[in-house]
């Protein structure tokens, strides 16, 4: 019998559903026990509710298709909130004259995420990691799309969404599995549409 996955289950369980069975009801799992503290980290950087949600949701996208990469030498939580902080940065270098302050800029990450991030830090990167959460919202139809801006971006629960939209708990939690399944589907052509450009 498979194992019941819950916000108490251990995120190497959780993972490993998410990128061998392709469970996204456990990604949806990681989401919820991440989303707000990352939230809160994101806002302290931008200090801008609607950015902070935008990059969130950015970063939660990303891990869609970088998950498989993690590597279990540092938290889950470390390596959503490095990504984020990427995210933060990347958005700083468009729309600022001044850079972050280093101590900000490395709060949370560890030495050999913060030189693997800096790596992808090219205009390329920033550009396509841009296009990708557009195309995906844009090529999503209702009601998937709405699923997932309200589960994903403004943080709503699994009962607020089904109240929402008039759905049930059980409706819901399906169309958030398709819908992601969608995303991943989308963010893969994209990367390999990317990938072939370089």
């Amino acid at each position: 019998m498979a194992e019941k996955l819950d916000t108490a289950t251990d995120d190497s369980a959780l993972i490993r559903e998410f990128c061998e069975n392709s469970n996204f009801d456990a990604f949806g799992i990681i989401y919820e026990k991440y989303a707000t503290p990352v939230y809160r980290s994101l806002y302290v950087k931008v200090g801008n509710k609607e950015i902070a949600e935008e990059l969130l949701s950015d970063t939660f996208t990303t891990l869609l298709e970088i998950l498989p990469n993690f590597r279990s030498d540092s938290s889950l939580k470390t390596f959503i909130t490095g990504v984020a902080f990427n995210k933060a940065r990347q958005y700083w270098q468009k729309n600022s004259d001044g850079p972050l302050s280093l101590e900000e800029d490395l709060a949370g990450m560890d030495d050999e995420e913060e030189d693997e991030e800096e790596e992808q830090q090219t205009e390329h990167q920033i550009r396509f990691e841009k296009q990708l959460v557009e195309a995906i919202m844009s090529e999503l139809e209702p009601p998937y799309n709405e699923v997932l801006e309200m589960r994903f971006i403004r943080g709503m629960s699994i009962n607020q969404t089904a109240e929402e939209l008039n759905l049930t708990s059980a409706n819901v939690r399906v169309i958030q599995h398709r819908a992601l399944k969608k995303a991943q589907t989308i963010a893969g052509g994209l990367v390999e549409s990317g990938n072939g450009t370089d």
